[in-house]
Parts: structure tokens; C-alpha cells; sequence
């Protein structure tokens, strides 16, 4: 009798998990040139359009890791919000979830095209997005969850930006794809999350 171990859908997401914690890590051992920022983090608000729930108040934020003269950025963020909306409660007529909290932790890998305006590879701030992806932990009113991300965001200098110091403006779409489970019946959903906020390099 042959037993064969099936790969699941979650353990790949938990295999990119590890695979950013050990890149992220060797990022912060490599060296870095000076008067150019390492790092940098933001904090954002907006909205988690969860499918069939409905969108809902989200804010979240982040550390942003550079790497020297190269075009892609590692991103650690974590964001919470509500769950339910009043298009929800109307649908189900009673609550889907035992508590209204929704609380995610990301982990990304960005890439930012060389700006013509700030010509610091990944840390790029101009009008052209840069692109991101990775894995999402999501706890959604008592139920856990993992899945993927996908998206575009971008940074814009705002009056009183440095060269190699200072704020920008950030707004970012994701998707976080994963099983959601209403009542009895998994569905992979995808869901928006929408964001602005404001960004500040270190």
C-alpha cells in the first residue's frame, strides 16, 4: 500500500512565508551605501472590501526594507478593521462571524522601477507604481486564514521631501486571495483592500 502526501494550497504560502523571513533577514546583513536610506515605514488608512461581506474602515502600518542598487524592497506590514458591513447583516440577516474583528499581517516583496526623478532603485519616489506580492496571515472574526497577495502602489514626494531623506505620499491596491468560509462552504475569494497614507524614510 502506497501513501502518497498531498501538498496543500496553505503549505506553499507558509514555504513563501519562510522563504521571505530568510531574504529579509541576509537584506539586513547586506551592506548598504551611506547617505542613502535603508529603510522606511508608513502608516495607512482605507477600506477592506472583503467579497460578499462588503467594504469596511481598514488602516495598517508597515517597515520597508531597501536593498543597495537593487530595484526591489522587502515590506513587513500588519493592518486591523471590522469584518461586517450593513451590506453583510442585511445579506445573512445575523452576524457571519462571533466577534467583528479583522487583523492581517503581511509579508511582501516589491519591486519600483528607476525613477527619473529619484534615482534610488527601490526607493524610488515618482509618479511610475511599483509592484508587490507575498503572503497574508488574516484572522477574521475568530477564524484564521493564510493566502496571497498581489498589487501596486506608489509614492509621491511631498513639498518638504529630501533627496535622501523625508515623507511621501503612498497609496496602494492589494488583493489577498484565500478560502473564505461563510457558513459551511469554503469559497476562494479575492479582496480588495484600498489605502493611503503617508510614508517616511529612515
Amino acid at each position: 500500500m502506497s501513501c502518497k502526501k498531498t501538498i496543500r494550497p496553505r503549505h506553499f504560502v507558509w514555504a513563501l512565508g519562510l522563504a521571505f523571513v530568510g531574504l529579509f533577514t541576509q537584506s539586513h546583513a547586506a551592506p548598504q551605501p551611506s547617505g542613502i536610506p535603508t529603510s522606511a515605514y508608513g502608516a495607512q488608512v482605507g477600506l477592506y472590501a472583503a467579497e460578499v461581506l462588503g467594504s469596511n474602515p481598514f488602516g495598517s502600518v508597515y517597515y520597508d526594507r531597501y536593498i543597495a542598487e537593487a530595484n526591489y524592497f522587502f515590506q513587513l506590514g500588519a493592518g486591523a478593521g471590522t469584518v461586517q458591513s450593513s451590506y453583510s447583516r442585511s445579506l445573512f440577516r445575523a452576524a457571519v462571524f462571533e466577534n467583528n474583528l479583522l487583523i492581517s499581517v503581511e509579508a511582501l516583496v516589491g519591486y519600483a522601477p528607476e525613477s527619473p526623478w529619484y534615482k534610488a532603485k527601490g526607493r524610488a519616489v515618482s509618479l511610475i507604481p511599483h509592484f508587490t506580492g507575498g503572503v497574508v496571515g488574516i484572522y477574521q472574526g475568530t477564524v484564521p486564514n493564510v493566502g496571497l497577495v498581489a498589487g501596486f502602489g506608489n509614492r509621491m514626494p511631498l513639498p518638504f521631501f529630501t533627496k535622501n531623506r523625508g515623507l511621501a505620499l503612498v497609496y496602494s491596491l492589494q488583493d489577498h486571495i484565500y478560502s473564505q468560509k461563510i457558513g459551511s462552504r469554503p469559497a476562494l475569494t479575492h479582496n480588495l483592500v484600498v489605502r493611503i497614507g503617508v510614508h517616511m524614510y529612515r
